[in-house]
């Protein structure tokens, strides 16, 4: 299935694809002039095993150098670990799977909910006020291989606006 929303194309395959057909979809995408693309997620490819380092290397190995070759941005997304605690920020460390979805990746972006805040809320341990002061998201980039300024790993706080659906970056 695919959409057309002026720039923006959906791709909803709906079930499990091939390394191949992702491949062919990223290739037919440049074609069209598409320079981002958001995989949701490898082990929806058929031939890239779940228990697998090799599988998924070796599809990290090639998404990579479609990237370079078509001067594109391909996200993957990937969960982390269990964490000790539900509260953690996650580490580019702790990305489940192969360390080779951290090593061939040029950048790496972590988007983390503050589960603590609204559970603070819930219970009714924090003020509405001081509510407003913390972020309820965060995303950090923890990886980026080609930068040389001074704020090579910058965070951003955001909060969620109930009203909008969205997050912003003021409360």
């Amino acid at each position: 299935f695919l959409n057309s929303l002026d720039n923006l194309y959906i791709y909803d395959q709906g079930a499990s694809t091939s390394l191949f057909d992702m491949m062919a979809m990223i290739h037919w995408g440049v074609l069209q002039g598409v320079e981002i693309f958001v995989i949701d997620s490898l082990m929806k490819l058929s031939n890239v095993s779940e228990e697998s380092m090799e599988s998924q290397k070796n599809a990290m190995s090639i998404l990579a150098d479609l990237a370079i070759e078509y001067k594109i941005h391909i996200f993957i997304v990937c969960h982390s670990r269990k964490l000790m605690n539900d509260y953690d920020i996650p580490l580019a460390n702790q990305i489940s799977g192969s360390q080779h979805l951290r090593n061939l990746s040029s950048n790496i972006l972590c988007i983390w909910r503050n589960k603590e805040k609204h559970a603070k809320i819930l219970n009714g341990d924090i003020t509405a006020e001081d509510a407003r002061t913390i972020p309820d998201c965060k995303v950090l980039v923890q990886k980026q291989r080609n930068y040389f300024g001074d704020n090579g790993e910058p965070v951003w706080n955001f909060w969620f606006d109930g009203k909008s659906m969205l997050y912003k970056e003021r409360p």
